[in-house]
């Protein structure tokens, strides 16, 4: 059983507003949301994520951030919907790469993996991306 306190997930989403803010000035992104927006959706994507974890039986030790930040999508672009959704995935494989220290050198391939995850996204297919993004990491984890 996990307990997530208000100090944890305001850690998660700091660590995600930051990581947003770094990878949307590559972009010459302007529109970037805020950290209480992030913090908000991750908040709301906890029953989410309460609701996978016993629909599946698993169980987690540690609220990991991919769970959070994939988890949060939907939320958040409820609550600010002029933030892009392309660049939001982006910014996650991006933080997988960083987390593992781990670049990949097909970049095209990258690229469709995001383009595929933002059309899942549109089809409202949280739960698939999810899995797409969770497969990354976990091959990451394996060069690792």
């Amino acid at each position: 059983m996990i307990i997530i306190t208000e100090k944890i997930l305001r850690e998660h989403s700091c660590k995600i507003a930051k990581f947003l803010r770094e990878i949307g000035g590559i972009f010459g992104d302007s529109n970037i949301t805020t950290e209480e927006n992030i913090h908000k959706s991750m908040s709301f994507s906890l029953p989410d994520i309460a609701q996978y974890c016993k629909d599946y039986g698993i169980e987690i030790t540690e609220l990991d951030t991919i769970k959070l930040t994939v988890f949060a999508l939907p939320h958040l672009h409820k609550i600010d919907k002029s933030m892009n959704i392309e660049r939001y995935i982006t910014s996650i494989f991006a933080l997988l790469e960083n987390s593992y220290n781990v670049k990949c050198s097909d970049k095209e391939q990258i690229k469709n993996s995001i383009k595929v995850c933002s059309k899942l996204f549109n089809g409202n297919q949280n739960l698939v991306i999810y899995g797409y993004i969770k497969g990354f990491q976990e091959s990451l984890a394996c060069c690792d």
